[in-house]
């Protein structure tokens, strides 16, 4: 790449410049957010099946299926082992129950399970 001394440049050639700048900023920030938003549609497309949740460890053991998982973040996902994580402890203290949050069988999150009962009026 060519190096210019801005310093020596007129003012008319640093606008010319600021503007091809400006423009190519633009045109090359478009172009990433599309890839992004492309990449980011495809893995909302994902189905996420146990299989792909069954994790390896270190020494290659599996940690075993997803159990549950946070409705309000699918990254957020606990196996019913150990310690519950924090964003299960603040739901169920906040009055939900356990089962709002489990996995059904495909391995795919109820959100069903997660609403509250209406109650019926009689």
């Amino acid at each position: 790449m060519k190096t210019t001394d801005l310093r020596k440049m007129s003012v008319d050639d640093l606008l010319s410049l600021r503007d091809q700048i400006s423009k190519t900023l633009s045109t090359r920030v478009k172009t990433e957010r599309r890839e992004l938003e492309m990449r980011l549609s495809r893995l909302r497309n994902v189905n996420l099946s146990e299989s792909e949740f069954a994790f390896s460890g270190e020494q290659g053991r599996s940690h075993g299926p997803v159990k549950y998982i946070n409705p309000d973040d699918p990254t957020d996902i606990w196996g019913g082992r150990g310690r519950r994580p924090h964003w299960l402890v603040a739901a169920i203290k906040a009055g939900k129950k356990l089962s709002d949050f489990q996995m059904n069988d495909f391995g795919r999150f109820d959100r069903r399970k997660s609403q509250p009962n209406k109650k019926q009026r009689h």
